[in-house]
């Protein structure tokens, strides 16, 4: 069936990078020569599920309706399960999604809830603000306690790492630090006293 666009309702938490003009300029090609192919995805009030790019491309196009399928169940269940299914989401929209009050998808929504536990929604907020992703931090975060011996359970501990990567932008560091074998003590150091790491993994 097809549904106004006028009637349809974008979800708040949408990451707004993923629909400007430039990040829509192939699909756009694409709707422009074939039309919409793929129907959206609606609930019965109009809510919309997935189908943000297409509906973005409809408007400017000026198309007054599009091809829509109507879903019985609440949008933030069926939006994180299609989000996981078709990996349309990166780690960086799904940390903006999370912190406007949305589901991330299932591979995000735990690693999210950790840091938000460990660190408090302010540094969700902060993560999203400087563009990073949450399940990336975290995952290298458990990285450096595997590496360096240390206890990924040990709160205070975790508090320190994941600080220490989102507020210096560290996690490429640390993963270079990992793979040249900078000594575990060394790395645990850096941590502790919040500093950055040369490539060569002196202190500064």
């Amino acid at each position: 069936m097809n549904m106004a666009v006028a009637d349809i309702k974008p979800a708040p938490y949408n990451p707004a990078v993923r629909t400007t003009k430039q990040a829509l300029r192939r699909l756009l090609e694409s709707i422009q020569a074939r039309g919409i192919i793929v129907p959206l995805v609606v609930d019965a009030n109009g809510n919309l599920i997935d189908g943000h790019r297409r509906l973005a491309c409809a408007k400017l196009l000026g198309m007054e309706t599009v091809p829509v399928v109507i879903a019985q169940t609440e949008p933030d269940g069926l939006y994180a399960e299609l989000a996981d299914t078709t990996r349309r989401i990166n780690g960086k929209e799904a940390t903006e999604i999370y912190s406007k009050g949305g589901k991330a998808p299932r591979a995000h929504q735990a690693a999210l809830q950790e840091i938000e536990r460990l660190l408090g929604p302010e540094w969700v907020r902060r993560i999203v603000d400087e563009r990073l992703s949450g399940q990336s931090i975290l995952a290298v975060a458990h990285s450096i306690c595997r590496y360096t011996g240390t206890d990924a359970s040990d709160d205070d501990w975790m508090w320190a790492v994941l600080i220490w990567l989102v507020d210096g932008h560290r996690q490429a560091m640390a993963h270079w630090a990992i793979l040249d074998r900078m000594a575990p003590r060394e790395l645990c150091r850096a941590v502790r006293e919040e500093r950055d790491i040369r490539r060569t993994w002196y202190v500064r």
